[in-house]
């Protein structure tokens, strides 16, 4: 009996936390293209900013060596468009949403990492 209820507590673990993958209703699943990301501390500027956009729900992905950024967004607070120009405009990289051809150019100021992480780059 002991057996049975720890089953059935780790299926319904396990459940509860596929189910928190699904997207909700209202949201999207966005793919970018972030060309100029090298290394982890420019990962971490990424994520740290889409973070702070609104409508982005979550982060799921981002990923230097791919040089790209998979997000959750709220479609009744923002669109994929305007995650890829504020990331862009924010970060200073070439931001795509990879379904469209069109990329949307960063600030030219922009380099790999910023500040302290600069010193963390493993692309010198």
């Amino acid at each position: 009996m002991k057996i049975r209820n720890w089953m059935l507590g780790a299926v319904t673990i396990l459940l509860m936390s596929v189910s928190s993958f699904a997207l909700q209703p209202g949201q999207a699943k966005v793919n970018l293209s972030v060309k100029g990301m090298k290394c982890g501390g420019c990962e971490a500027k990424i994520k740290s900013i889409l973070s702070e956009t609104k409508g982005v729900v979550s982060t799921e992905k981002v990923s230097a060596s791919e040089g790209s950024a998979v997000v959750i967004i709220d479609t009744k607070v923002t669109s994929d468009k305007a995650v890829a120009s504020a990331l862009a405009d924010k970060s200073g990289y070439d931001v795509k949403i990879s379904t469209e051809a069109k990329t949307v150019k960063g600030n030219a100021k922009a380099a790999c990492c910023s500040g302290a992480a600069k010193s963390s780059c493993t692309a010198k």
